[in-house]
């Protein structure tokens, strides 16, 4: 029988991540023939001889990554015996500086990274010197959190006084420069004109307004204050888009199921996986989303029924270029083979169910992991640069960001 610790945190990041990290335990505790703790380092640390007969300690939440005690933890583990794994989220190269703080005590070590996307492996196999310390692993989902459900689909439309003849668009997620909120509004206004003979557009966009300030590469720079005032301005006196704050899974499940099309034009330079689309699709609603990041993961999936559409982007010159146009088009084609896809809600709420994740987790667990050879130098030089807010070379951004939008790399 396996010994295995989760090593979790009681910090709180975005919702997002406490809500992946709920699902992840709650997957292991799936996997029948092991002896699972919970726990913080803290607590680990007060037993030093019981560190040494763990199997495997596995970090589950980012917030466990800037605890100095981290490194004394690894440095007290069994080198033969104990694997270390670790869940990286969308923040690896904003949190670059903690993993490289680990390089001296994790080289010998057995370590597995666990990406949730194919981008995002790519993207970590290129900041260490062997690929095989990384694996791909998607994020599960709870199959019952988001599902078709009639009733909820008519309570929410009900309670925001639609009719048969509007169209309702989603966005859940960060409202964020990063997420391309002041596009997606833009768009939505100039295709509302267009359209508004045939159907009524609305916009419902549930977030907290996010300003966090950072190297991004790309994204236009905003003074403090400036991003949302642009954004009251943006819906001042429009009664078809509704801003409302972040909301709990209860109510969004409802607002996904009373919506008619998940959208989002993120160009989050992290944007590793794709958790709200997953949601979405969950519900059996389609979506529209930017060729970018984790997104693209999605690609291949139900292209005969439109229920997943990719918008092209264009990268030069450190800049991500969409066109407002095929935007327009993607969600017209949504419009016309309106339907809420039973299907592939199936497909999606198996693919990432506890049931399928925790199987892959089971794996992992006996199969052998490669001792670490630490990071490649130009992640040491990228993390430092990041550690000073340091905008990268663009040589260097490119070297581990292109996966993001290249299909061959």
């Amino acid at each position: 029988m396996k010994n295995v610790v989760i090593v979790t945190s009681s910090f709180n990041e975005q919702d997002s991540v406490t809500h992946i990290t709920k699902n992840i335990i709650a997957a292991y505790k799936k996997i029948p023939n092991i002896f699972l703790t919970i726990s913080n380092i803290s607590r680990i640390l007060l037993s030093p001889s019981s560190i040494q007969n763990l199997d495997f300690i596995i970090i589950v939440h980012p917030m466990v990554l800037i605890d100095p005690s981290l490194k004394l933890l690894i440095e007290k583990t069994n080198e033969v015996k104990t694997s270390l794994i670790f869940y990286i989220f969308g923040d690896y190269v904003r949190k670059s500086s903690f993993y490289v703080r680990l390089n001296d005590c994790l080289i010998g070590k057995k370590v597995l990274f666990f990406a949730a996307s194919e981008c995002y492996q790519v993207l970590i196999g290129k900041s260490l010197i062997s690929k095989s310390n990384c694996q791909l692993c998607p994020f599960p989902i709870k199959q019952q959190t988001f599902n078709i459900k009639k009733n909820s689909r008519s309570t929410f439309r009900k309670n925001h006084g639609l009719v048969k003849k509007d169209f309702a668009l989603i966005y859940t997620g960060r409202i964020s420069p990063q997420k391309n909120i002041l596009l997606l509004i833009d768009t939505f206004n100039n295709l509302k004109k267009t359209l508004e003979s045939t159907v009524n557009l609305k916009l419902f966009i549930f977030g907290n307004v996010d300003e966090f300030e950072m190297p991004t590469f790309y994204e236009k720079k905003f003074k403090p204050g400036e991003y949302f005032q642009l954004l009251q301005s943006s819906i001042k006196n429009d009664d078809d888009v509704k801003i409302f704050p972040r909301i709990n899974h209860q109510h969004l499940k409802k607002a996904y199921a009373g919506s008619d099309l998940f959208i989002s034009l993120s160009i989050y330079h992290d944007e590793d996986f794709g958790y709200s689309p997953i949601e979405a699709l969950c519900s059996g609603v389609p979506v529209v989303l930017t060729n970018w990041g984790g997104y693209r993961d999605l690609q291949n999936q139900n292209a005969k029924d439109k229920m997943i559409q990719h918008v092209d982007l264009e990268y030069s010159e450190c800049t991500l270029i969409l066109n407002e146009k095929e935007i327009q088009e993607k969600i017209t084609s949504s419009i016309i083979n309106k339907r809420i896809s039973k299907s592939t809600s199936r497909k999606m709420k198996t693919k990432y169910s506890l049931d399928n994740i925790s199987n892959q987790y089971a794996k992992f667990l006996v199969e052998p992991i490669e001792p670490f050879h630490g990071f490649h130098e130009e992640f040491i030089s990228l993390s430092l640069l990041m550690l000073n807010d340091n905008y990268p070379a663009l040589e260097l951004y490119e070297h581990f960001y292109q996966s993001f939008w290249k299909n061959k790399i």
